[in-house]
């Protein structure tokens, strides 16, 4: 089996795209997975909007009272006001951070997920990637080898669009 410089070139004009257009998708294919994820990170961060905002007004109703205090005439009354606001204030604010731990650690788990997918997007294509240019390679070294013919058929592993297109 002797190499055909020919036969080389006519392989290498088959495949040579055909090798560009599976890396290409690849890369579209990554693309799309950090898109799609940080897409679905921006619409968990925007779900929080509201949440934050009700958050900020518990702390504003929770510390609101007690800071009015320092305004208040008298030692006694000024005093008596730290006292029962305080307590309530205390209160309130162990009821804003358990609500604020447990939104959080809803919105933790949320991108954690979104992380997992990503990567799982990530992963299955790169074993495409690997599949299909792994298989268009040992075709390609067949083909220069005189093991199998030229393709005539457009490559299975891109639309003849992309293959046109030079992608």
């Amino acid at each position: 089996m002797q190499r055909n410089p020919a036969r080389t070139i006519s392989c290498s004009d088959y495949f040579l795209p055909a090798i560009e257009c599976i890396t290409h998708q690849f890369e579209e294919s990554n693309k799309l997975c950090a898109e799609t994820a940080a897409a679905a990170r921006a619409a968990a961060e925007a779900e929080t909007l509201e949440v934050q905002k009700e958050l900020a007004l518990q702390a504003d109703d929770s510390c609101g009272a007690i800071v009015e205090c320092k305004n208040v005439d008298g030692a006694q009354s000024k005093l008596k006001c730290y006292v029962d606001n305080g307590s309530e204030g205390s209160k309130g604010l162990r009821t804003l951070s358990n609500n604020a731990n447990l939104k959080s650690s809803k919105f933790s788990e949320q991108l954690r997920r979104i992380d997992s997918q990503e990567s799982v997007c990530i992963t299955n294509g790169r074993l495409k990637y690997e599949s299909d240019s792994a298989e268009a390679y040992d075709e390609f070294t067949s083909c220069i080898y005189g093991q199998t013919t030229v393709p005539s058929e457009p490559s299975h592993w891109c639309p003849e669009s992309e293959e046109e297109s030079g992608v």
